[in-house]
């Protein structure tokens, strides 16, 4: 009678479980469902915010002219780089990488300085730094940067010359420059009409 009487309150009590459960409430075990309050979102899966995944070629600012020997000596040349920008947005959360590869910038050993990447807004003349980098020999350097944020309001990438230990916070002299290319914000047809049409 007991080990019936046992059963009984097994089974009761496994079905509360289960019915807790199928309902959403939390419980200690793990389950691939979200519970509670992360179960609400205010994503709106009818619009996103601008993604960029852009190759940009940086241009150089100046031109090299190398001591060479023989007629006419060695051709100048101008720095070389490239980056690759790209800002995303998932659910609420965002997320920016910037990667930037230079070749033939004097070398930092040699000129007793670093070089430091900026993203720049056109429209308000904001700077945001991403951080310095040093190059070896050749000028060779490959920087990359990663944070939760977003890209979308800058429109060029720059890269300025600073001294080593620089406690002025303002830019040195620019070197190399890419331009980014304007996004659309990603969102339906009847998405945009309805916007027209409310602000006009």
């Amino acid at each position: 009678m007991k080990l019936f009487s046992s059963l009984m309150i097994l089974c009761l009590l496994s079905f509360s479980v289960f019915a807790a459960i199928s309902d959403g409430t939390a419980s200690s075990i793990s389950l691939p469902k979200r519970l509670g309050v992360s179960r609400i979102s205010n994503y709106e899966p009818r619009l996103h915010l601008p993604t960029i995944n852009q190759f940009i070629a940086l241009e150089p600012t100046y031109e090299v002219q190398p001591y060479g020997v023989g007629r006419g000596g060695a051709s100048p040349y101008s720095p070389r780089g490239s980056a690759r920008v790209r800002s995303v947005v998932s659910y609420g959360y965002p997320t920016a990488q910037v990667s930037v590869k230079t070749k033939d910038l004097p070398a930092s050993s040699d000129i007793n300085a670093q070089f430091e990447a900026w993203l720049v807004d056109d429209d308000s003349g904001y700077r945001l730094s991403l951080g310095t980098f040093t190059t070896q020999q050749g000028g060779v350097a490959d920087f990359r940067y990663t944070a939760g944020t977003y890209f979308n309001e800058y429109d060029v990438l720059e890269i300025t010359v600073e001294p080593f230990h620089d406690t002025d916070i303002a830019p040195g002299n620019l070197v190399m420059y890419g331009k980014i290319k304007p996004q659309s914000i990603n969102a339906p047809l009847s998405y945009k009409i309805n916007s027209i049409y409310t602000t006009s």
